[in-house]
């Protein structure tokens, strides 16, 4: 019997400790968390500025337990502001604190199941409402964590801003959704744009985008820089090459007119020539950037015919 009862109580201290690690492991927004969003401008350069949100500390107002969220909007011209929000995680529940009006109000809840209509409010826009329309287990570098699935409901509110489909249609534990930090593109153009580029915490690790080359770089607002590579040939059936002026470590990134950031992946074909293949993406002007140590270097426009 005391062998049974014995077996019953370690069953069951196993069962607390894995749901608790897990709890640890999933939780949103842990101090020190940091997420890298682009910033989407409508017309070219597309990309010219960063969104930047990390968790700077805890605090209390009004009672409430929250953490302090910094957010930096930076432009590559010099311009740009910060801002602090406040978060509060009831248990998987997170609520976004409005100063204005001294409430929390909700953000996501980790706790939905298939089904569930949510609501997502916005600190600089009119909420969203969406269904989970399914739940899956992902591992990301080596933890198991949640992914729910999202589609957009019309209830009876029709100012529904949550992008319809792929690539920005789910929020992951611990790490939020993929595209924006506050999911409601109120314009074209909204701050804070998307799509998620990284994220990054103490236990999870540097997680990327896989569309993206590197976590913090700006691209220029005015003219690009010229004379650091040339493409041959352009325009182009989709196979071309990249020849670098320098013995240079540069990464490329291609952009679509959508603002979209697509791989490329590199065939050496010397010190300072590279080939590309995009025969598999459509017909239409991308613009190719070089990046180096996180920065700009140099931009052209590519015609894939």
């Amino acid at each position: 019997m005391k062998g049974f009862i014995g077996s019953l109580l370690l069953g069951s201290c196993i069962c607390s400790c894995t749901t608790k690690l897990h709890a640890q492991s999933a939780e949103f927004a842990p101090i020190g968390a940091t997420w890298w969003y682009d910033q989407v401008e409508m017309f070219p350069p597309y990309n010219i500025a960063l969104n930047k949100f990390e968790v700077i500390g805890d605090t209390i107002i009004a009672g409430l337990d929250l953490r302090v969220l910094k957010y930096d909007f930076i432009r590559n011209n010099g311009t740009g502001y910060t801002r602090n929000y406040f978060i509060n995680n009831d248990s998987g529940k997170i609520s976004i604190y409005n100063i204005d009006t001294d409430s929390l109000q909700p953000y996501f809840n980790f706790n939905a199941s298939v089904g569930d209509t949510l609501v997502t409010t916005c600190p600089y826009d009119a909420p969203a409402y969406s269904v989970v329309d399914s739940i899956v287990n992902v591992v990301v570098n080596g933890i198991d964590l949640k992914r729910f699935y999202i589609t957009p409901a019309e209830l009876l509110y029709s100012h529904n801003n949550f992008p319809d489909g792929a690539p920005y249609n789910y929020f992951t534990e611990r790490i939020g959704n993929n595209y924006y930090f506050f999911p409601i593109p109120g314009a074209a153009d909204p701050p804070p744009g998307g799509h998620l580029r990284c994220y990054e915490d103490n236990i999870l690790g540097l997680v990327g985008n896989d569309e993206i080359a590197e976590c913090e770089y700006l691209s220029p607002v005015t003219d690009f820089e010229n004379g650091v590579f040339e493409l041959s040939p352009n325009p182009s059936n989709g196979i071309f090459e990249v020849g670098i002026s320098s013995d240079e470590n540069y990464k490329f990134v291609l952009i679509d007119i959508n603002g979209r950031f697509i791989p490329l992946n590199a065939t050496a074909l010397g010190p300072t020539i590279f080939q590309f293949n995009i025969t598999s993406l459509p017909s239409g002007c991308y613009t190719i950037i070089a990046i180096d140590k996180n920065q700009f270097v140099g931009s052209k426009v590519l015609i894939k015919l």
